[in-house]
């Protein structure tokens, strides 16, 4: 049954096809297992899974029971974090009371092929190979669905299996939705980002909490820097402000997360979209869902969307309402994210500009205050008496807005 699964693989894989990858049956003498310990197996196998061969694994049949082994070659893949839940997932499945070995066997080759397949999307879009990107893409979804239909059929029960599965799918409509972009085909690429929201919003993480807390330090990450110039570089708001940075920097887990917002950003040509496709944006951000996750897409997708003519820091005028609108809607939800006040403080900020309304500048330096708080609650002050942290949080503000402001 297991080569029939793997022949099965060879034949319909379009990276086995192409030669990007190679599968191997690596056969270990029967009598080995028995002189020697599963220590001095697993030993061996370790040394097998090097130069080109990136991902191997075994099975060791124990009674009743199935060991997994997976072995990764660090050095030869950047998706590691990916492959070690695969093998927790493949533990669940095996684990399973209510399916039979052979079972157990098929759906394990399966979830390494489909975690394998996705894993070569990242390089194929690094070194723009369009045709390439196509066909991994095909062969991802045929394995994510016979996968997530097979685990439903058996009734397997393993939670962490289908959150894999969940999260592989995501990844599948995200990656689809910058192929199409690349491709230009806006329409399809906007219907397929809204396809990965619904599915996860919380997407590249699979939590509200986990989300929030990497949305906010990336935030800060890119703020930071803007408060800062050459006549303060001797201050010791200077030094606090690049001590904050590093030590953010330091607890971001991953320095390249991309979050839906940034397929937007990264692979949309504004200038392309035409009245149909703003439309068709428009129309599926208010189909969201109201949580947090979808308020700050929306916010965000809203502020370089085009509308009217009036541009401040290229947000057109005409959207800031809106999006201040929809992170005001977070703040009901959850008090406790600051950040979101410091983004309704830029906003009313540029909004002021354009409308000359001093309330408005009020307001805006108020939020403000509150989101540099978050800044100190992550465990660093930035300046050590609350007096000299409005003063300056006022100065840095007028710098930040003089310098990094222009009318369009």
């Amino acid at each position: 049954m297991i080569e029939q699964e793997i022949e099965f693989f060879e034949r319909n894989s379009y990276l086995v096809k192409m030669g990007f990858i190679r599968i191997e049956s690596i056969q270990v003498p029967r009598f080995f297992t028995l002189i020697n310990s599963y220590k001095s197996l697993n030993k061996i196998l370790r040394k097998l899974i090097t130069n080109n061969r990136v991902f191997g694994f075994s099975f060791i049949i124990e009674s009743e029971s199935i060991l997994y082994k997976s072995y990764l070659n660090i050095n030869k893949s950047s998706n590691s974090t990916v492959f070690n839940e695969n093998i927790e997932v493949i533990q669940g499945v095996l684990d399973s009371s209510n399916i039979s070995q052979n079972v157990k066997f098929n759906l394990t080759l399966k979830i390494n092929f489909m975690t394998l397949s996705q894993s070569f999307n990242d390089l194929f879009i690094d070194v723009n190979d369009i045709s390439s990107l196509k066909h991994s893409l095909e062969d991802n979804f045929k394995l994510i669905s016979t996968v997530k239909n097979d685990i439903e059929k058996n009734d397997i029960s393993s939670i962490k299996a289908v959150e894999f599965v969940n999260f592989l799918e995501t990844s599948y409509y995200r990656y689809y939705a910058i192929l199409m972009f690349k491709q230009k085909n806006y329409e399809i690429g906007i219907k397929k980002i809204f396809d990965c929201i619904k599915l996860n919003a919380y997407f590249p993480y699979d939590n509200y909490n986990d989300f929030k807390r990497h949305f906010a330090t990336r935030y800060y990450l890119e703020i930071l820097p803007l408060l800062l110039n050459e006549e303060n570089q001797d201050s010791d708001f200077y030094v606090e402000v690049m001590s904050t940075h590093d030590i953010l920097l330091s607890r971001l887990e991953d320095n390249v997360i991309l979050f839906n917002i940034d397929i937007f950003k990264d692979f949309i040509e504004i200038k392309d979209l035409s009245e149909a496709h703003i439309e068709l944006i428009e129309i599926k951000l208010e189909e969201l869902d109201d949580n947090v996750a979808n308020l700050l897409f929306k916010s965000e997708v809203l502020k370089f969307l085009p509308q009217g003519t009036e541009r401040i820091m290229n947000i057109y005028v005409d959207r800031i309402e809106a999006c201040i609108i929809a992170l005001q809607r977070i703040i009901e939800i959850d008090p406790s994210f600051p950040l979101i006040h410091q983004k309704i403080g830029f906003l009313k900020l540029m909004y002021s500009l354009s409308k000359d309304d001093e309330s408005l500048v009020q307001e805006a330096t108020h939020s403000l205050k509150i989101g540099f708080d978050e800044i100190r609650n992550l465990g660093v002050n930035l300046v050590n008496d609350s007096d000299d942290l409005n003063y300056e949080i006022d100065e840095a503000s007028a710098s930040w807005l003089q310098n990094n402001t222009a009318h369009d």
